[in-house]
């Protein structure tokens, strides 16, 4: 019996968000406002990221300990699991509205992208490799698989505060320009 379910991201198209705009709506009526959409799935990807890194940190410290029993492992991937299937579904939306957003919105989906895709593969390895070596949790692979999940959550988190700290920027910046009366720099 497996002391982990498997990862459900299958390709992760399969999962949308009902963040959609009613469709058919009233001509005159708001439109809807994918950028700010953006913002708020990569500031929720942002703190998701912060969350897995701090699982898998947690992990990473019982891989230290054989004699750590391999439940408190499973407990611990099925919480990351179920956190990177979700920032799954978040980033399934994220793709389907990247050619409605600013530039750097779509940079910022481009980057996360992979990563979060490569914390699913490095989190299906490690439930595997827990399903099947139950009592091998001290081994160096699986410790790299953690390891790896720990990175790739971390660099997400970083990447996705960059850009947000970029945003913050740029939009001081057109407030300042708008207020002084400026044209923008070319």
């Amino acid at each position: 019996m497996s002391l982990v379910k498997d990862l459900t991201l299958c390709g992760m198209a399969a999962a949308g968000i009902a963040l959609l705009p009613a469709i058919g709506a009233a001509a005159g009526s708001h439109q809807w406002d994918y950028s700010r959409e953006a913002r708020g799935l990569l500031a929720t990807l942002e703190y998701d990221a912060t969350h897995v890194s701090r699982n898998a940190e947690r992990l990473q410290s019982l891989t230290a300990d054989p004699n750590i029993g391999k439940q408190a492992h499973a407990k611990l991937l099925n919480q990351i699991r179920a956190e990177v299937n979700e920032m799954g579904r978040k980033l399934t939306r994220l793709e389907a509205i990247r050619n409605s957003v600013a530039p750097w919105e779509q940079k910022a989906i481009d980057q996360a992208a992979p990563a979060i895709r490569l914390m699913a593969d490095n989190t299906q390895d490690a439930i595997h490799f827990l399903n099947t070596n139950p009592e091998e949790t001290w081994k160096p692979i699986y410790g790299k698989y953690v390891t790896n999940l720990f990175n790739e959550a971390s660099g997400l988190g970083s990447t996705v505060r960059r850009y947000e700290e970029y945003a913050r920027i740029h939009s001081e910046d057109q407030h300042m320009q708008k207020a002084l009366d400026m044209q923008p720099a070319s």
